[in-house]
């Protein structure tokens, strides 16, 4: 193989250690490099005696190589590289975007929506679409179009809300109070996966 088809071969890596989902998806350069930090992290918690949550059969690898696009350059996000590793978040390169992972914590599918609404803003940086709210509350099983749309207009004190060109078109970026409630939320969830 060539140099130039050496470079476009792309690899995924998938770790379960008892259910704390570990993903890596892109060039196998970018795949190997991230599980070789996964392993240094994995040696530094067995090294100071800290345990994982052991399970029968609690260890799995997948990996394959296919065809997949190239991973852009990722926004840097103060902290998310432990809510990767945990599992809240992962990269989706088909796609050039993050995705979240586990199921967001919510008493109702509203406030299980506000808690998406909330770790996609924190997970891109900023604003997100009202799509991109609508596909995760999709994947969550929380979605309510009606709901989603009164819900993120009236909560002023976590979201600033942006119209688009159409009525369905909006987006969302965090206030302050927003921002605070993310963190905690992300919190609860690190610890739950903990």
């Amino acid at each position: 193989m060539d140099e130039v088809e050496e470079e476009n071969v792309k690899a995924t890596v998938s770790l379960n250690l008892a259910d704390q989902f570990f993903s890596a998806t892109g060039s196998e350069a970018f795949v190997e490099r991230t599980m070789k930090e996964a392993l240094a992290t994995l040696k530094a918690v067995a090294q100071n005696g800290a345990t994982l949550n052991e399970k029968p059969g609690d260890t799995s690898l997948e990996s394959s190589v296919g065809d997949l696009p190239d991973e852009p350059e990722m926004t840097e996000v103060e902290g998310l590289d432990k809510y990767i590793q945990v599992g809240i978040f992962s990269y989706n390169s088909e796609e050039e975007r993050y995705e979240i992972s586990k199921l967001v914590p919510g008493e109702t599918k509203a406030q299980r929506m506000t808690n998406i609404g909330l770790l996609l803003c924190y997970v891109n940086g900023g604003a997100v679409t009202s799509d991109d709210i609508k596909e995760q509350a999709l994947r969550q099983g929380t979605f309510d179009k009606k709901q989603m749309t009164q819900r993120f207009a009236k909560d002023t004190r976590q979201f600033v809300k942006a119209k688009g060109a159409v009525d369905d078109d909006w987006s969302v970026s965090l206030t302050v109070q927003g921002k605070r409630n993310v963190q905690v939320l992300l919190d609860q969830m690190l610890t739950a996966a903990i």
